[in-house]
């Protein structure tokens, strides 16, 4: 499993030791793979919440579909999350490049927009002859 090259191929595994310890006499062996194969999954991300979400399942042979199901849900959530950081930090070079140095506001707004709206703005940065005609004006506190 730890040489496997996708989480295809590391659920069909889980799933095949699944049926091969099912004997009662093979509790403290299924028991011993199910720690190291958790231990596995876990090391294979970074993201925490696929960490928490393993570490809630109690029996990952019984619980393989719902760990599958976990792991690639928080898979593309992360990767999500890491395009829209990357269009971000894009827009955020064109913006700088165009108009100079970024005030607070405008980089916090770029930073916290999504996906859809980052990519408007990628378009105006073009034919925007201002910052504001962009992103807007500065909001007031």
């Amino acid at each position: 499993m730890e040489a496997s090259r996708d989480k295809g191929e590391v659920f069909a595994i889980i799933r095949k030791l699944a049926e091969m310890l099912r004997a009662p006499e093979l509790k403290s062996l299924r028991r011993a793979f199910n720690v190291w194969t958790k231990g596995l999954l876990k090391r294979q991300t970074r993201d925490y919440k696929i960490v928490e979400a393993i570490d809630g399942i109690n029996d990952i042979f019984e619980e393989y579909d719902m760990a599958e199901t976990v792991y690639e849900y928080w898979d593309d959530v992360i990767r999500e999350k890491a395009l829209s950081d990357g269009k971000a930090e894009l827009l955020i070079r064109q913006l700088s490049h165009r108009f100079g140095p970024l005030p607070k506001w405008a980089e916090s707004r770029v930073i916290k927009a999504k996906s859809a709206q980052l990519e408007k703005w990628a378009t105006a940065v073009f034919d925007a002859s201002s910052l504001a005609e962009v992103l807007g004006t500065p909001t007031r506190k």
